[in-house]
């Protein structure tokens, strides 16, 4: 059964946006000139004005975008039965072909040994033997695989400070539970929201 995609009217040009950003900038220019603590009292007032001018944009905004994220949905709903399986079958190609040049790469390095061992010890026959048995690169037409550098942590404790990261969300947790964590100092800032 075919049904007729719906045909989604997005505005191209919406004037009075131009106009809300101009009044905005001038607004923003003229709070940054204002003293924060002789005009507290205004500056807590205008706030929930900024915000509820910001949510009505918003709010026209998201008017415009819903129906197109809707659509969009509804077009990769209709896709993914047809695209899942093809995309399992490229993550087990890749796989399979990254096993291949894995077992090579091993044979072309394990060859490379033993005939430098070989031809440390002067024996130039067995060298040239163990290049012979080298694997051939295979000749590919559709893709192609090549050596890349890659990391894992085999010892946590081993790894310089410098490339550690820190846990934010676990530490604002702590700090909010009163839980102490070696080497964080928990302080009070201000945090501002409209009502």
């Amino acid at each position: 059964m075919s049904t007729k995609p719906k045909t989604l009217t997005v505005p191209t040009d919406l004037p009075h946006l131009a106009s809300q950003r101009q009044q905005g900038l001038q607004l923003a220019e003229f709070l940054r000139s204002k003293d924060a603590v002789v005009h507290e009292k205004w500056f807590s007032e205008q706030l929930p004005t900024v915000r509820a001018l910001f949510q009505k944009l918003e709010d026209e905004r998201t008017a415009v975008t819903k129906p197109m994220l809707a659509a969009k949905a509804a077009v990769d709903a209709m896709f993914k039965p047809a695209t899942a399986p093809l995309k399992e079958c490229e993550e087990i190609i890749r796989s399979k072909l990254a096993e291949a040049a894995r077992v090579r790469l091993a044979a072309e390095t394990a060859a490379k040994r033993l005939a430098a061992e070989a031809a440390e010890a002067g024996d130039h026959r067995a060298a040239s033997t163990a290049r012979a048995q080298t694997p051939a690169h295979v000749a590919t037409t559709g893709s192609s695989a090549r050596v890349v550098r890659k990391w894992r942590v085999v010892d946590l404790a081993a790894v310089p400070r410098e490339y550690l990261m820190i846990d934010e969300a676990a530490v604002t947790a702590a700090c909010k539970s009163g839980v102490a964590v070696a080497g964080v100092e928990y302080y009070d800032d201000v945090a501002v929201r409209a009502k």
